[in-house]
Parts: C-alpha cells; sequence; structure tokens
C-alpha cells in the first residue's frame, strides 16, 4: 500500500515530464530551426518561379482584348506572334499582400534586357493585366518576364512584327550610340580633371558624395549657362535576376555645376570649377540605357561595383565637350588639373 507522501511524489514527477516534453514539441531542437523562404528577398528570389505569364491572343496573334468569352474570345496563351501593343496577364495561386514587380523584355539567346515597365499585383488580387507597347523596339523574337521581390513567373515568347495595330511599320528614332559623345562646335574643352570617390554610404555618419574637379580651357573667353557631368557604367549582370546575361550601361553619378546665372571662362587660362557627383536613382533613367526598361532593385550596385572603367562626359551647353574612360571608384587625375 503506497503512502499518502509517495503518492503526492509521483504525480508531481509525473506533471513535470509532461511540462517538459510540451515545450520541447513548442520548441524547435537544433535540427528544426525554421528555414527561411526560398522564394522571398533573403533567397535565390528571382531564379524560383512563383506565378504566371500569359499573352492574350486571337488566332496567334497578341491583342489588346482581355475578354475569354463571347462570339469572340481571346486565349491565354505562352507563345504569339505580336504587333506594337498587346496585354498579358500576371497571375498568382492564391492572392496575398501588394507586390511590385517589374514586366522585362528581354532578348532570347543570350537572355539580355531590352525593355521593360514597373508592375504591380494589388493587395487580394490573384491576377492583373498588363498593356504593353514595342514601339522603340526592332522586329524580331523576344521574351516576357515578371521579376518580383518574391521571385519571377515563367517565361512568355513573342514575334514582334515591327507593325502598329493597323499593320503600318512602327518607325523607330534614331539616338546616337551611346558609347560616343555628340559632336560639338563649343570652344570650351576640358585640360584636366581630378576624380575625388564618394566617401561611405548615403544616410550614414560622415558621407561624401564624389566630386570632379574640372578644369577648363578655351581660345576665345566665352560665358557658359550650365555644366554637367554623366557617368556611365560598363555593361554589367544582375545575378539575382538574369544569370549569364549584360545589360547596357546605365548612368550610375551625375552632377551640374555651381552657376548662378552664367560663368565665364577667361581665354587661354585655367577655368576650375568642381562638380558634385550623386548617385542616380530609379528616377533618372535615360532611354539609352535600356529602351523603355526600368531600374529593378540592386541594378545600381551591380553596375557599380562591376566597372572598373566608366565614362565620365561632360557637356557645356547641353554640347558634349569630353569623355574620359577613368575609375568611378578609385581618386585619380588627367591632364592638367
Amino acid at each position: 500500500m503506497y503512502k499518502p507522501r509517495t503518492i503526492r511524489a509521483c504525480a508531481a514527477l509525473i506533471w513535470i515530464i509532461a511540462l517538459v516534453s510540451a515545450n520541447a514539441q513548442q520548441r524547435p531542437g537544433p535540427g528544426n530551426v525554421p528555414v527561411s523562404n526560398p522564394g522571398t528577398a533573403t533567397g535565390v528570389s528571382s531564379n524560383v518561379v512563383t506565378s504566371k505569364l500569359l499573352i492574350y491572343a486571337k488566332n496567334g496573334l497578341g491583342t489588346t482584348s482581355t475578354k475569354t468569352s463571347g462570339e469572340f474570345p481571346s486565349q491565354l496563351v505562352a507563345s504569339a506572334t505580336v504587333n506594337n501593343e498587346f496585354t498579358v496577364q500576371w497571375s498568382r495561386p492564391k492572392p496575398g499582400t501588394e507586390e511590385k514587380a517589374n514586366l522585362y523584355v528581354l532578348t532570347p539567346n543570350p537572355l539580355g534586357r531590352v525593355g521593360g515597365k514597373n508592375v504591380t499585383m494589388p493587395a487580394g488580387a490573384t491576377s492583373v493585366n498588363i498593356p504593353f507597347s514595342m514601339e522603340t523596339l526592332a522586329p524580331g523574337n523576344y521574351v516576357l518576364m515578371v521579376v518580383g521581390e518574391n521571385g519571377r513567373s515563367d517565361k512568355v515568347t513573342i514575334n514582334y512584327t515591327g507593325k502598329d495595330n493597323i499593320g503600318q511599320v512602327v518607325s523607330i528614332p534614331q539616338t546616337s550610340p551611346i558609347n560616343q559623345p555628340v559632336p560639338t562646335k563649343s570652344s570650351v574643352q576640358v585640360a584636366g580633371a581630378q576624380f575625388v570617390p564618394a566617401v561611405g554610404a548615403p544616410g550614414e555618419p560622415g558621407y561624401q558624395r564624389a566630386k570632379l574637379i574640372l578644369n577648363l580651357r578655351t581660345v576665345e573667353t566665352t560665358k557658359i549657362s550650365k555644366l554637367e557631368v554623366q557617368v556611365w557604367s560598363g555593361p554589367w549582370t544582375n545575378p539575382e535576376l538574369l544569370t549569364n546575361s549584360k545589360n547596357a550601361p546605365l548612368v550610375i553619378l551625375k552632377g551640374k555645376g555651381a552657376i548662378a546665372g552664367s560663368l565665364t571662362i577667361v581665354k587661354d587660362k585655367d577655368n576650375r570649377i568642381t562638380v558634385t557627383l550623386r548617385r542616380t536613382s530609379q528616377g533618372d533613367i535615360d532611354d539609352q540605357e535600356a529602351g523603355p526598361g526600368q531600374y529593378s532593385p540592386g541594378d545600381w550596385a551591380h553596375a557599380f561595383a562591376q566597372t572598373t572603367t566608366a565614362s565620365f562626359r561632360t557637356s557645356v551647353d547641353s554640347k558634349a565637350i569630353s569623355s574620359l574612360e577613368q575609375s568611378p571608384q578609385k581618386a585619380w587625375q588627367s591632364g592638367t588639373p
């Protein structure tokens, strides 16, 4: 016969064992630590297919109509011939929070970005229709893909005819090659330059923007009202979006000389002016950088880090006067600074 004290001790021991067991089930052990979702920004986001992209088409031709019912319905397909305007549908398996992404237009072999636009999946939605125009691209085969913070869509292939929606050939505006300065008749020239790279990062204590100190010379005294500098990167890749593909150069730094009204450049003398260069942002996109494309998260950092020799382009009153091929990351000087 067990004594009451023994029974109480056994009950207490059983209660402690049960409590420890319950806590062990609630807390992950060393082998049960939750793994971050590979489809999030902390993983290899853009290589994970998390959504679907399809093109609206009628009889194999891309269309702007998004009606998939009625007497003449459109169909959602993975490939189609297109004129300059059509609509695609971006969809996801289930509703979620608002998701911001980019719709990219890519050359197929090798994959390379040539255009795109910003897109947003509204909160609670499972699909969104995206109108698109190919007006500034040459006829040929292209690939479409949506890339967001949580992953990417599958791909749509198109054969662009180079025509508008009534069958007329679309004219492509001509632009000067981005690696060549525009011809100029300005008498002002750059006799020398000195570059001081940025210190630190924006928002951090002690951050200092990069500077370019220019020595301007002229054979006749003249006044200028605007001095601008753009620093173009070299071709670069974004491993988070497209592996083994080169993107077009983009402007990584830009700035204007501090000129109030006008500045006199005296003939046959050194005229020094300092231009503070700031990092470019998504709102600084240039039509030569990627056609109608847009920046993606991380593009600036990838382009800057991979550029050992950038193109420092100086213009006076919108006329190009100099293009120096130098490092955007290290101090240097050229000519007579």
